[in-house]
């Protein structure tokens, strides 16, 4: 099993602005050192991505968890100011959003937009071990900002690859940060904390293999 490298401690434990390739086997011998070397950064153009993201969407939902730990700390006229950017990036977001929005089986009334992606192999460490080559290949692509490519040598390979994709419900996300800033302002911080609460909690994740990957744009 692997464990893909995601995002704001939903779904993980970290925010993490990356896609990588990852071999979640804990085994430490030399032989899969190829493969645990495998996490690679990524810095690319959204043409080049598997599916696009919305930065300002990431950019927001750090604010978010950053805005909270201000209301936690006692400190409300730091987190107003957090949340008035987390709002200003959430609005940005919403002028791109119907672009690169991903249906889901959740409300139509939204537009669930992707803002982290990762990749993960779904083989076992032996069936691994004989691909190290073709991973590496994959892994200097990914570092060159070329996932598609990346695909595209690992299903030459059969190697099986799956695209774990975080999304948000961007209107929602919007009303609830709007909502925590008016309550903060009202000097109500348990409930501007529920609000910001409730905004990461309508993130989703979902997966995808390498020939299901969504359309996206409405």
């Amino acid at each position: 099993m692997l464990i893909p490298k995601i995002l704001l401690g939903f779904a993980a434990t970290s925010l993490v602005a990356t896609t990588s390739i990852a071999h979640a086997d804990t085994h430490s011998s030399k032989q899969d050192t190829a493969t645990k070397s495998a996490v690679s950064s990524m810095t690319t153009s959204q043409q080049s991505k598997i599916i696009q993201t919305s930065e300002e969407t990431f950019a927001a939902l750090r604010e978010v968890q950053s805005a909270r730990l201000a209301i936690f700390n006692a400190k409300p006229k730091i987190a107003v100011k957090i949340i008035v950017s987390a709002r200003d990036h959430l609005q940005n977001a919403m002028k791109d959003a119907k672009n690169i929005a991903v249906k889901t089986g959740k409300s139509k009334s939204d537009l669930y937009v992707p803002f982290d992606v990762s990749m993960s192999l779904a083989e076992g460490y032996k069936e691994m071990k004989n691909k190290s080559e073709k991973i590496k290949k994959a892994n200097k692509y990914i570092e060159k900002g070329k996932e598609k490519k990346a695909i595209e040598v690992l299903k030459l390979a059969n190697v099986d690859v799956t695209i774990t994709a975080a999304l948000i419900p961007i209107k929602a996300a919007n009303n609830h940060v709007s909502d925590a800033l008016k309550l903060l302002k009202e000097k109500k911080y348990y409930e501007a904390n529920l609000a910001l609460k409730a905004l990461s909690d309508s993130v989703i994740v979902e997966s995808y293999g390498v020939d299901e990957i969504p359309v996206q744009g409405k």
